[in-house]
């Protein structure tokens, strides 16, 4: 109806046998029966589903593992907090410093925990969230966009903190990918016969009320949990461009590249290298 509209096609709709019928004048029944045509035929694959892909399951699956083992190993190499310990004291994000122009902390405070309890509980959201998004976005594509809302977050929340203001730990991209995938399952809702205003805002809803439930809590830093949020619901909307180049094991895997060496050499900056 609404192509109707567009071409300035007079109309009316009536219902018969619980359908809508469309009734035009005689002379203008081809034209129409070709603009839905030709609007259908445009619109079958856009956006694009976000279907998910058993093979991208599996790597996807095997990559979020390595990495949240990567977090936990990298935790006993670290220690619980210490303000002392050069790698926090070169790694936790500080709004002062990243204003100064350390921002490989955006990056390295996303690898540091408070103890091993902060560490635990992002491991297993990281390896549920990280390998849902990677089946459908692709291993490499998902796990790099994490990163970026992660990133982003801190970003965003040294900008707008007070001053001093410090933070440690992967929640905030937790939390982005959250965002992510809520951007994601609301976009599946996206399609003419299938949109319903309902289903594209009930998982980002979702995704808002789950910040609001453990996302703010005591201790908790609440601004890079919210700003995480904010950037996956907003990385969300190129995901229907990521699907097209899911398949692509070659840039997939050029993804995980840049995915660890932004992380090494966010570390190397940080202890001067």
């Amino acid at each position: 109806m609404a192509v109707l509209s567009a071409a300035a096609i007079p109309y009316r709709t009536k219902v018969e046998d619980g359908r809508t019928c469309i009734i035009v004048e005689a002379h203008l029944r081809d034209d129409v029966l070709a603009l839905i045509g030709e609007f259908e035929e445009e619109s079958v694959d856009w956006p694009p589903q976000l279907a998910e892909d058993e093979g991208e399951g599996q790597f996807g699956m095997m990559l979020s593992i390595l990495v949240c083992l990567g977090l936990m190993i990298f935790f006993f190499v670290t220690g619980p907090y210490d303000a002392s310990d050069p790698w926090f004291t070169n790694g936790r994000a500080d709004s002062d410093l990243i204003g100064n122009g350390q921002y490989w902390r955006l990056v390295t405070a996303l690898t540091l925990h408070a103890d091993f309890g902060h560490m635990l509980g992002n491991v297993a959201c990281s390896l549920f969230l990280g390998a849902t998004i990677c089946r459908y976005l692709g291993y490499g594509t998902g796990w790099l966009l994490i990163l970026v809302t992660g990133i982003g977050g801190n970003l965003i929340t040294a900008l707008t903190a007070d001053g001093g203001h410090r933070s440690i730990g992967a929640s905030t991209a937790v939390f982005g990918a959250l965002g992510l995938l809520g951007t994601m399952r609301a976009m599946q809702f996206l399609l003419p016969r299938t949109f319903s205003v309902r289903f594209v805002l009930l998982p980002i809803i979702a995704v808002i009320a789950l910040l609001g439930q453990i996302g703010t809590g005591p201790g908790s830093d609440w601004a890079a949990h919210l700003w995480g949020v904010v950037c996956g619901l907003l990385l969300g909307v190129i995901a229907p461009l990521a699907v097209k180049v899911r398949e692509n094991t070659i840039l997939q895997s050029v993804f995980v590249l840049v995915f660890i060496i932004t992380i090494v050499h966010a570390w190397r900056l940080a202890f001067g290298g």
